[in-house]
This record gives C-alpha cells, structure tokens and sequence, in this order.
C-alpha cells in the first residue's frame, strides 16, 4: 500500500463546505444578537438594579453579583450596538482609529472585570459558608470596602489595558537602526 496516494486525495474546497451555510445561519445570528441585547444587557441591568436595593446590598455577594451584572450588561450592549452599526448602517468601528482603541480597551476590560468580579464572589462564598453565619447581615462599612475594592480592580485593570487607547494601531515614524 502506497501512503502517498492514500494521503494525496482529493479534498474538499475549503471556501465552500456547505453552500446553504450563509442562508441558514443568517436568520439565527440575527435572532442571536437581538437576543443578547435583550437577555445580556436589559436583563444585566434590571438585575443590577434588583441587587443594589438596600435590603440585598447588605449581603456582599449580592452586591459582588451587582458588579458582575452590570459589567455583563454593558459589554453585552457594547456588543450589539457594534453588530447593530455593521449590519444597518455598515459602520465597523475597526475602521476608525480612536473607536477601533476604545473598542479593544472597553471591551478587554469589561471582559477582566466580569471576570476577577466572579473570582470575588467564589473568594466571598466560600468565606461566608466557612463562618458558619450564612444569615449575618453586613454593615454599610462592608458595601464601602466592597465598593473600594471593586474601583481598586477597575484601576488596575484601566491601567493594564490602558495600551490599547495609547499605542494601538499607531503609526509614527521608523526607528532608525544604526
């Protein structure tokens, strides 16, 4: 058995595997983004506003999943207003750089946000189920010093991504090499 021509079939064109792709998937990306502006950004938002109310603040892994919520909510809306301008007025914010920057920088740092925000909550979780008072209501001290460590996250994480607003698709002149 030769494995050279077992190897050397033919194969398949890559650039049209299914031709009916684009009209299947097109009606359900459709459905897709309206959906997660309804789900991932209304729905983040109202939740936000549920969860700081004063009864629920009280408890910091409400008011951690209020963070969680919002930052959710934005980036889902964030989005689908980019899908919204490419697909009714064909406006890519790539296109443009300080869009193209601040783009990159939000949607980076919402992502990082969401993301040490959940690390929160499992760090908050597991520390309340370990005291043994799952009840105990915190004071408005505890929601300040939630509130602080969540601004001291967003600096952090501003500053970290801060390269996407400063160099980013930046064209000055050649370093010369001598």
């Amino acid at each position: 058995m030769n494995l050279t021509n077992y190897f050397s079939t033919t194969t398949i064109e890559p650039s049209n595997l299914c031709p009916n792709q684009r009209a299947i998937t097109r009606p359900l990306l459709f459905v897709h983004n309206y959906s997660l502006f309804i789900f991932g950004s209304i729905l983040n938002i109202l939740a936000f506003i549920v969860l700081m109310q004063g009864s629920l603040r009280c408890h910091s892994t409400f008011v951690y999943l209020a963070f969680l919520s919002l930052s959710n909510g934005i980036l889902s809306f964030i989005r689908f207003l980019q899908w919204f301008m490419t697909y009714y007025f064909k406006i890519q914010v790539e296109h443009y750089l300080s869009t193209c920057r601040f783009s990159h920088f939000i949607l980076d740092f919402l992502t990082h946000f969401s993301l040490f925000t959940l690390v929160c909550v499992n760090i908050d979780r597991a520390r309340t189920v370990t005291k043994n008072r799952p009840n105990t209501k915190f004071s408005r001290s505890t929601f300040n010093m939630i509130l602080i460590k969540e601004f001291i996250i967003a600096i952090v994480l501003c500053t970290y991504h801060s390269h996407w607003l400063i160099k980013f698709g930046y064209e000055g002149k050649p370093i010369l090499n001598i």
